[in-house]
């Protein structure tokens, strides 16, 4: 075969291909064979697609509309035996079909051009109103006169001869709104493409008839930036998300914004495309994704499945002739799903069809060809009047046929009831639907005609069934705290400022993080499956309630405003929150808590006293002050009892010369000077020569002695404590000591609980407490941070946890925990509200890694093996000095002694005056008034002796041969032979059984000789 011919052939193959793919097997829709014979006359139907995947779905829906509604309409007219006055029983509709691209304005023009030469009496489309072809042919389709049916939502609805079959744009926004109303949402983000979301947006918000505040943002969707928005969204945390996007950009937005993490039940999408649910969604509601979408409500369901299922056997039919592609025979989307377009395409035609029936009720409608030149020329006449004659000129059949359109009333609209106001449809009914794991679910209907009342079927998704935890995705939000949640050494310098602060505009990577909680959370992971990813809170704090607006009443009952995280976690945007979150009352109101993973309370962080150097009398410290006073006291009083006693006690009376047993004096060693001796030597455990013979004075020194051994042991015991520890004396010792004193300032951490704590306590010292702070703003921290850096300038002391306590203080070995606890209270996770499966999943987990002492582990680790001040006991204090309470006792004991020491005497006394009185044969009474005066003589240390033959005296006869010295006698008299003898106070005879010791007969035989 010559090359021309071949190339030729080649050719013809080509075009024979192509007139396949873009033309479906029949040309014109003919009469039904039950119609009248006659000659059909023909009607040019025009339509304008894209050339696109979406235009060709349409264009099949065209070209399969004719031949049904042909066939649905026959035999509907032929049940009511008016099978004649169908349009298709005297005409032949003939498709006049042009694909068009997005921009070619001349190729629009022409296209308009050629279906009115070739007689079209209407045009359905153009699909895409929002670009150049659309005015153009919105503008020919006026000038022309010719009827318009508009597949698009457009901006304008004025043109005189275009009908708009697309939901309005007022529309879709009234129900916009609604959805946010229902979900009562505060702050919205506003994605969109083109002027026409920008004008649905602004009648969004304008409209809106609630009066609540309602904050938006609005960001452009561009494709080559979308993860940049994707990051801005999840970074500020923007949960509550309006998608308002072509049906192509939504696609590749929702595939973007899994990639980024945020299709999951913490982000809530709403998708404003009525095409949204021909998408393939399966694989978003598996994994948990949070879409809610709009759809057109089919006028009659029975009509609506009857037409999917002609559709699918055309599709069918027609692929086994041509299987080359499907979208050149193809009416619904590969997933077996109608799109809107496709159903306006067969709405249109139902709707044309209608109204030429109705307009060609018995007379033949004639087909006018008319060229573009002739027309554009005729535009500054007027348009001719109406004739009655069964032929019209084509001006006048526009404006009829637009007139039987208007007021068309089709109830079984694949996209509804086809009811016209205007240029627009005037009962629209749309079906909201939410995105569940097994697939999209209808929880309401919204009608025009009932705007502001969603008819809710069911509520769109079940919060509390959303886990079991395995394979599901927890969006943990965090505040970064040592030594619960921080950076790891080698990223801190990306996540750091140079003050050690975290920058505000980073973001979190769980791979960069430590910490107790970080590894608590991987143990819980490892048990359960889940999957977890981690950010900071936006402004850094727990979460407080504060108050909005002035407040007269009891502040709790004011209304507020909350923070922090736990901002994040009502709100949505968080499941869980980490770090050492306090589990308060408050709190548990609005969210929910796991059990406590660690138990704490309140307590005083300070700085460590510095050690005291040792004084000049550092000597008395073992003892308190007023031990030493009462000491003192125990020696004069015990001294003036010997010495009283002794004067009392006729046995303290001693004959000074022992060998010579006729001596007239008796002397008394116990003077005032040798009593104070003899209580001094004993107290400072040393000797005297003078020792005590009667039984009263031994009784008191017997005391006495027993005394001091108590004092002393007990001053050295505590000395020995005083040499060996470093004596630290702290200033406060409590929360009262604070609010007594006023050098030392106090504060808590701005925005935490132990913040609330102290502002709901009703205890006079924390309420006044609570009330300094306040008048001191300055004292309440940002930071823990902030606060221990306070703290260790001194002068400073911070109320905290005592678990942060007790980590700072194993780091800082200058701080120290001081008192005891102020409350008792918990860290726990806290969950986002209406999670009670997740929250019971993650407590079951925590009891389980308690029971295996894993937190504990955790703890040690964290706070023990981490710490620079191991080995030093951080609460380390002075020895108390020995008060009242410790020794009390042994001068109860002294007391009792000195007055059982006084009894004996008087016994002693008495006993010894009686004995004298019957010597002396004078009354007792006389007897015991002259003892009493002589020894109450301070002066007197010496007495004449007194005989008696029954008297207690020395020697063997047993007289009383005793001394008794008057005020003005004294011992000088003692002759020098007396002296020689032996010197008073050296006798150590025992007293008055008148038997000498073996020393008094030594000294006495050394004199003899």
């Amino acid at each position: 075969m010559p090359a021309g011919r071949r190339l030729a052939a080649a050719s013809a193959l080509v075009a024979a291909f192509v007139s396949t793919l873009l033309t479906p097997p029949a040309s014109s829709v003919t009469a039904p064979a039950d119609c009248p014979q006659r000659a059909k006359m023909q009607l040019g139907i025009g339509a304008l697609f894209n050339h696109s995947l979406d235009g060709l779905l349409k264009r099949n829906a065209f070209y399969f509309a004719l031949t049904d509604v042909r066939q649905r309409m026959t035999a509907e007219l032929g049940e009511s035996a008016n099978l004649s006055s169908s349009i298709f029983c005297r005409h032949e509709l003939e498709p006049i079909v042009k694909l068009l691209s997005d921009s070619d304005v001349f190729q629009t023009s022409q296209a308009v051009c050629q279906m009115l030469e070739e007689g079209a009496v209407a045009l359905i489309g153009p699909d895409n109103a929002a670009g150049s072809p659309g005015p153009l042919a919105a503008s020919v389709s006026s000038l022309t006169r010719m009827p318009q049916l508009e597949l698009q939502s457009a901006l304008s609805t004025t043109e005189e001869f275009m009908l708009h079959l697309y939901p309005s744009v007022d529309h879709i926004s009234r129900c916009l709104i609604d959805i946010v109303d229902y979900f009562r949402w505060q702050e919205v983000l506003v994605v969109y493409e083109n002027e026409e979301s920008l004008f649905r947006l602004e009648n969004v918000f304008s409209n809106r008839r609630d009066t609540k505040a309602l904050y938006f943002r609005i960001k452009r969707y561009i494709p080559a930036e979308v993860y940049s928005l994707l990051k801005e969204v999840g970074s500020a945390g923007w949960t509550k998300i309006i998608v308002d996007l072509s049906l192509q950009s939504t696609a590749h937005f929702l595939r973007a914004a899994t990639n980024k993490g945020l299709m999951n039940r913490d982000f809530h999408f709403v998708l404003a495309n009525l095409d949204a649910s021909t998408l393939s969604l399966n694989d978003y509601g598996q994994n948990g994704a949070n879409l809610t979408l709009m759809r057109v409500l089919p006028g009659d369901a029975e009509h609506y499945g009857s037409v999917l299922s002609a559709m699918r056997t055309w599709t069918e039919r027609h692929q086994r002739v041509d299987s080359s592609s499907y979208e050149s025979v193809g009416i619904l989307t590969q997933e077996g799903r109608l799109g809107l377009g496709p159903a306006l395409v067969y709405d249109a035609v139902q709707l044309l069809a209608s109204a030429l029936t109705a307009f060609s009720n018995n007379r033949r409608l004639h087909q006018t060809k008319s060229n573009c030149s002739e027309l554009f020329l005729e535009t500054s006449s007027q348009p001719p009047l109406p004739t009655e004659t069964h032929q019209q000129s084509q001006p006048n059949l526009g404006a009829s046929l637009m007139s039987h359109l208007r007021s068309a009333n089709l109830s079984k609209g694949l996209t509804g009831r086809m009811q016209f106001s205007g240029n627009s449809r005037s009962d629209l009914s749309l079906e909201l639907l939410h995105l569940q794991p097994d697939g999209l679910k209808m929880f309401a209907n919204w009608t025009q005609a009932a705007r502001g009342r969603l008819h809710v079927i069911r509520e769109p998704f079940d919060l509390k069934n959303v886990f079991p935890l395995k394979n599901k995705v927890l969006r943990v939000v965090a505040v970064a705290t040592q030594p619960f949640i921080w950076i790891k050494r080698e990223y801190r310098g990306r996540y750091l400022d140079s003050n050690d602060k975290v920058k505000p505009d980073v973001e979190f990577h769980r791979q960069h993080l430590e910490g107790f909680c970080i590894d608590m959370m991987e143990l819980i992971a490892n048990r359960t499956g889940l999957e977890w990813t981690i950010y900071r809170a936006p402004d850094g704090n727990y979460g407080s309630c504060e108050p909005v607006g002035p407040c007269s009443g009891d502040a709790s009952q004011c209304p507020c405003e909350w923070n922090g995280i736990m901002l994040e976690l009502i709100e949505g945007r968080a499941d869980i929150a980490l770090g050492s979150f306090t589990i308060t009352y408050e709190r548990e109101k609005v969210i929910d808590f796991t059990k406590p993973f660690m138990n704490l309370g309140i307590s005083i962080l300070f700085k460590k006293p510095k050690s005291e150097k040792p004084g000049l009398f550092s000597f008395l410290n073992p003892l308190a002050v007023e031990i030493w006073l009462y000491v003192l006291a125990a020696y004069i009083v015990v001294t003036l009892m010997i010495y009283a006693l002794a004067r009392f006690s006729p046995y303290e009376w001693l004959n000074p010369h022992p060998c010579r047993e006729d001596s007239d004096y008796l002397v008394n060693t116990f003077s005032l000077s040798n009593s104070f001796w003899f209580t001094v030597a004993t107290l400072m455990q040393q000797g005297s020569d003078v020792n005590p013979r009667a039984a009263s004075t031994r009784l008191v020194s017997s005391i006495w002695w027993f005394f001091t051994l108590i004092i002393i042991s007990s001053y050295t015991a505590n000395l020995a404590a005083f040499l060996t520890v470093e004596r630290m004396v702290s200033p406060i010792e409590s929360a009262e000591d604070l609010v007594k004193q006023s050098a030392i300032e106090y504060g808590v951490l701005s925005g935490g609980s132990t913040e609330t704590f102290f502002d709901a306590s009703q205890i006079d010292t924390y309420k006044t407490m609570a009330n300094y702070m306040k008048e001191r703003p300055y004292l309440k921290p940002k930071t823990t941070e902030q606060g221990i850096e306070r703290v260790k300038k001194g002068g400073y002391a911070f109320l905290m946890e005592s678990a942060m306590i007790e980590y700072h203080v194993e780091r800082e070995c200058k701080l120290v925990q001081v008192g005891g606890l102020i409350d008792s209270k918990g860290y726990g996770i806290g969950v986002r509200p209406n999670r009670e499966k997740l929250r019971d999943e993650l407590t079951l987990k925590i009891l389980e890694l308690q029971r295996d002492q894993e937190l504990q582990t955790l703890k040690n680790r964290w706070w023990k093996e981490t710490g620079a001040c191991r080995g030093q006991d951080p609460k380390e204090s002075a020895a108390s000095a020995l008060d009242m309470h410790n020794v009390g006792g042994i001068f109860l004991v002294l007391v009792c002694g000195l007055v059982l020491a006084v009894l004996v005497a008087l016994v002693e006394f008495v006993w010894n005056s009686r004995k004298h009185a019957e010597a002396g044969s004078q009354p007792l009474c006389a007897e015991m008034s002259n003892e009493l005066r002589f020894s109450l003589n301070c002066y007197a240390s010496s007495k004449k002796r007194i005989d008696s033959s029954n008297g207690i005296g020395f020697g063997s006869s047993g007289g009383d041969n005793r001394y008794r010295f008057g005020a003005g006698d004294r011992l000088d008299d003692v002759s020098e032979e007396d002296a020689s003898i032996g010197r008073i106070g050296d006798v150590s005879e025992g007293g008055g059984n008148g038997q000498l010791t073996s020393r008094r007969h030594v000294l006495c035989k050394e004199t003899v000789a």
